[in-house]
């Protein structure tokens, strides 16, 4: 416990000095930062599952979207630093049909008034073929204010037949609390690694 408890403050330090540096290097710098390749694969893996079986009991229709997604991306444990200038950093793994295919990291920088540290959870539910596609091909993405991502809010309750309606890629930003309101993708970097 002890051990755990000093790597992420680890992390954190890591993690506000590559925000302190974001201005230069976006995102990116977040993942360059010496926080990427963190963890085992068998950690992730523990994470990915409890993070998935989390979010299908607390937002059923989560499940749905997962059942009818060609792919299912988790990242759990998310942590956020920030004071000022800050950024955040996890490690996940993308599903198909249940099963760990690969593995990913997010990363993302922020700037404005802010203080403190979160901890959130993240999903992105790839529901065509094509939008998988184009996120493989591009080695992962850099969502901006163009995404075709549409993100579950707190006062979604959403039928499973809606999604043929929604954006080819469906978001679920959450932690303790519930979903997160006002969660966004913007500027956030995808990166597969290996753990």
């Amino acid at each position: 416990m002890k051990r755990e408890s000093e790597t992420r403050r680890s992390v954190l330090r890591q993690l506000t000095a590559a925000g302190l540096g974001a201005g230069v290097g976006g995102a990116s710098l977040l993942a360059s930062a010496g926080l990427a390749r963190a963890k085992s694969a068998a950690r992730i893996r523990s994470e990915v599952a409890q993070a998935r079986e989390e979010m299908f009991r607390r937002f059923p229709v989560t499940r749905s979207y997962d059942q009818q997604a060609a792919a299912t991306l988790i990242i759990p444990r998310i942590v956020k630093a920030a004071f000022v200038v800050g950024g955040s950093y996890g490690e996940g793994a993308m599903m198909v049909g249940g099963e760990i295919e690969s593995f990913w990291s997010y990363a993302s920088a922020s700037f404005g008034f802010q203080a403190g540290a979160q901890e959130t959870n993240q999903a992105l539910f790839f529901m065509t073929s094509n939008a998988l596609g184009t996120f493989l091909d591009a080695e992962g993405l850099e969502f901006g204010a163009d995404a075709e991502v549409s993100l579950l809010d707190q006062g979604a309750e959403l039928a499973v037949d809606t999604t043929k309606d929604t954006k080819p890629v469906i978001g679920v930003v959450f932690g303790r609390g519930g979903l997160m309101a006002g969660a966004s993708l913007q500027g956030g970097k995808y990166t597969r690694i290996q753990p």
